[in-house]
């Protein structure tokens, strides 16, 4: 349950950021500030409520800030475990500050992506069968802890008016959220058209003269971004990691564009991406029984570049996998899960593990990867012969990673060390967020 503090605090702001509001204006402009709620769903599904805040610093760069509070509930009760199994209760409360950048300002139609450092506050309440709150220490520890971690956002505001605008957002740990912002401050939209709008006869002839002499560019190059990613939910009994992505992702980006000197084109990436996570007990973690599970594909990233705002869906196809501890020694994490009853009635469960060796190969229980992609490719050095850019991506799978959940020791769940609970979630098959940061160099190919 969310704190009453937290709440008195959001409200609180909320009833400040109305009160603030009285000389109001709108678009993505330097000096301008944006701020209003935001409402969606949070880490485990549950409700999150943020009060966000922007300052732009620039006509493209801004700064940050904001709130937010989720909660979620798990409940044990279902899963057929003995003696008194709780209800685990959990709420977030979290700070953050961070910067963004917005494609395309002063448009109504206003795409960003923002990176920050966050402040993450967790309150976790066990309550047992019949609603009373129990020890937090009987075996069911939270997997989330309290302190400094990340967090991203790819999204986009759409200005009414120089008042008001709406806002969507995809990201970490809001997964989806809606909002509506009131700036204040900067210029005015009519203000800015103004200072630009009307241009010189000498001016209009250069750019006719330009127009004229403009090529068509189809452009292609080179990429290579490293990135983090972690699994979306884990077992009884286990936690999991971020890891970093071994090779880094790498390939070949071409895009054309719409038209001679449009910024909006279609691309298409083709190469080699890595994604992985960790897995480790809860408790008792070490380097021989923490495991870097990694799976790489071949990838074909068909997508839309809308002025540098990048949206589409990747395709992943098996190429590799390995399944090794932080000490370094290769562990099976796949095999057939068995069940043996005996004369007296008494079930033995076991998972029997493929042997480690020449043959052993995690790839060939991958499925085929379908990936939402959406994030960023900035340029920051452009001449005649091409453009440098540093490209940020957010990715979330689609599909499950594995063809059979059953053939992943990871996608069973087991109170303790009873044999006896063991059970297969088809939950527990991985979909895999990440986020990934790189550069790429487009040669401009004129036809």
């Amino acid at each position: 349950m969310v704190k009453k503090r937290h709440i008195i605090k959001a409200l609180a702001l909320v009833f400040l950021t109305v009160a603030a509001a009285t000389s109001m204006r709108a678009q993505f402009v330097e000096e301008r500030t944006f701020v209003g709620p935001t409402i969606g769903l949070g880490i485990g599904g549950g409700l999150a409520y943020g009060l966000n805040g922007e300052y732009a610093m620039t006509e493209n760069f801004g700064l940050i800030a904001g709130l937010g509070l989720s909660g979620f509930t798990e409940d044990f009760g279902g899963l057929g475990l003995t003696g008194s199994v709780p209800t685990i209760d959990y709420s977030l409360f979290m700070g953050y500050v961070g910067a963004s950048y917005h494609f395309m300002p002063k448009k109504k139609f206003d795409p960003y992506f923002s990176l920050g450092i966050a402040y993450f506050s967790w309150d976790v309440t066990y309550r047992t069968s019949d609603g009373e709150e129990t020890d937090p220490f009987q075996g069911f520890s939270s997997a989330y802890t309290s302190g400094i971690g990340f967090t991203g956002q790819i999204g986009a505001r759409y200005h009414f008016s120089d008042v008001v605008s709406a806002r969507v957002t995809l990201g970490y740990p809001m997964w989806v959220g809606l909002g509506v912002d009131v700036a204040f401050g900067g210029i005015t939209s009519a203000a800015a058209a103004e200072s630009t709008s009307t241009p010189t006869p000498a001016s209009s002839d250069t750019s006719a003269t330009l127009a004229t002499k403009q090529k068509y560019k189809l452009y292609i190059g080179p990429y290579i971004a490293g990135k983090a990613s972690i699994k979306t939910d884990v077992g009884e009994g286990m936690k999991t990691g971020v890891v970093f992505n071994v090779p880094p992702d790498f390939g070949v980006s071409i895009t054309a564009p719409f038209g001679a000197g449009s910024n909006i084109g279609f691309g298409l990436q083709a190469g080699y991406a890595t994604y992985g996570y960790q897995m480790k007990p809860e408790s008792q973690a070490n380097d021989s029984n923490t495991v870097n599970e990694m799976y790489s594909f071949i990838n074909m990233f068909p997508h839309f570049n809308i002025g540098g705002f990048i949206i589409g869906v990747n395709f992943g196809f098996p190429s590799s996998g390995s399944t090794m501890t932080i000490k370094g020694d290769t562990v099976s994490m796949f095999g057939t899960f068995s069940a043996d009853t005996a004369f007296d009635g008494d079930v033995t469960y076991d998972f029997n593990r493929d042997p480690v060796g020449p043959t052993y190969d995690p790839a060939k229980y991958l499925s085929t990867m379908v990936e939402f992609r959406i994030g960023g490719s900035i340029p920051i050095v452009s001449s005649d012969f091409g453009k440098l850019k540093i490209n940020i991506m957010a990715g979330y799978t689609l599909n499950q990673l594995f063809e059979t959940a059953g053939n992943y020791i990871g996608s069973y769940d087991i109170d303790g060390t009873d044999l006896k609970t063991l059970r297969l979630d088809e939950s527990l098959n991985p979909q895999i967020p990440s986020l990934s940061i790189g550069i790429q160099y487009d040669f401009g190919i004129g036809l």
